[in-house]
């Protein structure tokens, strides 16, 4: 529908709880079930672009160029093209989380994961893979993962993204910020003024500019400066 209102137009029908709109160029991209799907935005047979997964996609999004399409199912984050018909390819995985929103900015892909509640960033390399592992472990070596924030308390898992070199999340009614290379160092954006919020329920950012929601109603606009 046009964004000035008007008659709603049905693009694709009959999908699988559809979820995840994204739109590249001209195409429409959105999760069904286990597969991603795309068709035109004057709307056409949908084709699937990643076949059904063997476990839940967390998320996904695209390269810079717009050429590539990157998603976590599982553990792994892997790319495969934009187009129908290419071969997913692992570009790395985490040891202990679930990676869930990706975002891309050159060879970084930032992400939030769940259960360890981490915000990771994985540095793309050809024929190598990223590992996110716990300095602690013993099954795995951390390899070309930057984790930029540890168990956060209540990490909002479907938005992420780097922006200037800098990647933002939301956790509880907080917006964050930390370098995505280099030394991390965790910033407060913004934080919800709404005394009754417990936690945040999506954000967005455009134009240098955060929009982000909490759980008692307000949304909120705030500049990309610490303690907007």
């Amino acid at each position: 529908v046009a964004t000035a209102g008007g008659t709603a137009k049905s693009l694709v029908t009959g999908q699988m709880s559809p979820t995840q709109l994204a739109v590249n160029g001209t195409a429409l991209y959105w999760l069904a079930g286990k597969s991603i799907m795309t068709s035109t935005l004057a709307g056409a047979t949908p084709t699937a672009v990643m076949p059904a997964a063997t476990t839940d996609i967390g998320g996904f999004t695209f390269s810079e160029d717009g050429k590539s399409l990157y998603f976590s199912a599982g553990t792994v984050v892997s790319k495969t093209t934009a187009a129908a018909g290419g071969t997913p390819v692992e570009v790395g995985h985490e040891e202990s989380g679930i990676p869930h929103a990706l975002a891309v900015s050159g060879n970084l892909i930032a992400f939030p994961a769940d259960l360890n509640g981490d915000v990771d960033i994985m540095t793309v390399a050809d024929n190598a893979k990223s590992i996110c592992a716990s300095p602690d472990s013993t099954v795995e070596t951390n390899t070309s993962c930057l984790r930029v924030a540890r168990s956060q308390g209540n990490l909002y898992l479907d938005s992420v993204y780097i922006v200037e070199g800098k990647a933002y999340w939301l956790n509880g009614t907080q917006v964050v910020s930390s370098p995505a290379m280099g030394t991390p160092s965790n910033d407060t954006i913004a934080t919800a003024a709404n005394p009754n919020a417990l936690n945040g329920t999506t954000m967005a950012i455009v134009d240098k500019m955060v929009y982000f929601t909490d759980d008692a109603g307000s949304i909120y606009q705030a500049p990309l400066t610490i303690n907007a």
